[in-house]
């Protein structure tokens, strides 16, 4: 009698804290980047413990909480490692079943944890992203964050290069470049650098960014039509396109200048990620938004000492939209400020990330609706390539949102990638991200002319 009454007090001890707790997983939602990286976000009331396990070709997330009843337990998932996400309520846990399409191991996800934001009224979250197994024939220094597929052929051979610096400067800033849905993270995730479709997460992302699925096709020869031209919906011509959210479309009125120096010229910078997006996070905590935004600042001070127009889609820590916009209407809050200002170039700046740690270089991206958006990519990117001691993985042309749907050139830099451990010491250095702004300056001066 008295081990009966033992054990039923040790039963009380496991079960009084879940109760005193009190915490509870209030959604699950998922989301894919650029590099077809899968992220799964878990919403909770208060800080809870997870644990992930893969059994008979099925990965299971266990988060320490009972879940609300209204979680919707069976979801389709559109990506190239699962078609389904499973999720069951248990009394005091939530499970998270993905039957995966192919075998994957530990060195394939990784799962963190972000703290409750007061500031954003963001829940404390459990992230879990999951890289898919790659091809042995593809090279896994190609891998970026953020949210579509994009072409993996670099216009060039890269430089195998070593990295010429090895002072903790973080060659992430450097190899990455070019990133929201935003990635574009690309999570980031690996840490992505963009949000999941509908998880709000990484923007992407960044990733970074992440594209919305069957866009239809856009006319490549945009750059030589009005830029006030809307989409014909049958409504008042007067009437500016919105999404469903009521983000408006915006489009700038004057044609973009493509030379005669780069005086009077009006730019656009974007800082990938922000506020409650952190975009990818290195090894060592710094987060791929902080190094953005450091970088971006540094580009503006040059270009206004070249007597450039500069506007930037964020001057501080915060989201252009809001905290919980969707992934479009955050995306398409930085393609308005462009299109607000007539820009003459949008550069987009993000920090790549790999589930290879070895995995490091520069590369920018472009979508060629125009005639001049890939001399823009070639330009930068050159510039940057040949004065790094880093990998050049080259221009590549990818369906991202905002390089997209802004109506002048655009690009997108991955600077270096922050999972690798001797590019994330480069990116903490002021003197390597000021140098990579004067490279991208450089570039953009190369682009408009002396």
């Amino acid at each position: 009698m008295r081990k009966i009454f033992l054990l039923l007090v040790a039963l009380c001890c496991l079960i009084l804290p879940m109760t005193v707790n009190g915490a509870q997983v209030t959604d699950v939602k998922w989301g894919v980047d650029k590099n077809n990286v899968l992220r799964i976000v878990v919403d909770a009331t208060e800080n809870v413990t997870h644990q992930i396990n893969i059994e008979n070709n099925q990965l299971q997330l266990r988060v320490d909480a009972p879940g609300s009843p209204t979680i919707n337990l069976r979801r389709p998932v559109r990506s190239a490692i699962a078609e389904e996400m499973l999720v069951e309520l248990q009394l005091a846990h939530t499970m998270i079943k993905l039957p995966l399409k192919a075998e994957i191991t530990p060195d394939n996800y990784k799962a963190f944890t972000l703290k409750q934001d007061p500031v954003t009224k963001r829940p404390f979250r459990v992230v879990l992203d999951i890289m898919p197994v790659q091809p042995a024939a593809e090279k896994p220094a190609a891998l970026i964050t953020g949210g579509a597929s994009v072409s993996t052929k670099p216009e060039k051979q890269p430089m195998q290069n070593t990295p010429a610096v090895n002072n903790g400067t973080k060659g992430s800033t450097a190899n990455k470049v070019a990133l929201a849905s935003g990635r574009p993270v690309m999570s980031n995730k690996p840490v992505l650098s963009s949000r999941p479709n509908g998880a709000d997460e990484p923007k992407a992302q960044e990733i970074k960014d992440v594209k919305p699925k069957n866009e239809p096709k856009e006319d490549k020869n945009k750059d030589d039509k009005k830029k006030d031209s809307v989409l014909k919906s049958g409504k008042d011509k007067n009437e500016q396109p919105a999404l469903a959210d009521g983000v408006p479309i915006l489009k700038a009125a004057d044609k973009f200048r493509t030379d005669g120096g780069i005086k009077d010229k009006i730019i656009v910078l974007d800082a990938g990620h922000g506020g409650s997006d952190p975009g990818a996070i290195g090894a060592t905590g710094l987060k791929e938004k902080d190094v953005t935004l450091s970088i971006t600042k540094f580009v503006a001070d040059y270009l206004k000492k070249e007597k450039a127009k500069v506007f930037l889609t964020r001057s501080g820590d915060v989201d252009v939209h809001s905290a919980h916009a969707s992934d479009k209407a955050e995306l398409q809050a930085r393609v308005n400020v462009a299109e607000k200002n007539n820009a003459d170039i949008f550069v987009s700046i993000h920090i790549n990330s790999s589930m290879n740690k070895k995995a490091g270089g520069i590369s920018t991206y472009y979508f060629p609706k125009t005639n001049q958006d890939t001399r823009l990519a070639k330009s930068i990117q050159t510039q940057m390539a040949e004065n790094f001691g880093v990998d050049n993985l080259g221009i590549r042309e990818a369906n991202f949102y905002i390089t997209k749907r802004c109506t002048m050139p655009a690009v997108l830099l991955e600077i270096c990638f922050i999972s690798n451990k001797e590019e994330e010491k480069l990116l903490k250095s002021n003197w390597f991200k000021k140098k990579a702004a004067k490279l991208i300056v450089e570039g953009i001066e190369k682009y408009f002319g002396k």
